[in-house]
């Protein structure tokens, strides 16, 4: 039960945070979420960004929020973090 009373807890802060990020910044909408690729090269990684077309979200009152990570692990491999965050105004 513990772990289900986590996940109300988890639930009720985000409601309660997406609430406070519309008031603050008078959006009306709020959409984002998290990518995530082996790197390879920026013209694959830049192909997966515009096949979930996100830039079809956006229009010019909308706001747009981008964040990039990159972890380095042995042997040359790169995990390429892409978080997304698009405030719609109203």
């Amino acid at each position: 039960m513990n772990i289900l009373k986590d996940i109300q807890t988890v639930t009720i802060f985000i409601i309660n945070l997406q609430k406070k990020i519309k008031d603050v910044y008078k959006v009306k909408e709020i959409y984002g979420f998290p990518l995530n690729f082996s790197y390879s090269t920026l013209n694959q990684i830049w192909d997966e960004v515009r096949l979930t077309d996100v830039h079809l979200i956006a229009d010019e009152e909308s706001e747009l929020s981008l964040c990039v990570y990159v972890n380095a692990y042995p042997s040359k491999i790169f995990s390429v973090w892409i978080f997304f965050g698009i405030l719609k105004k109203f």
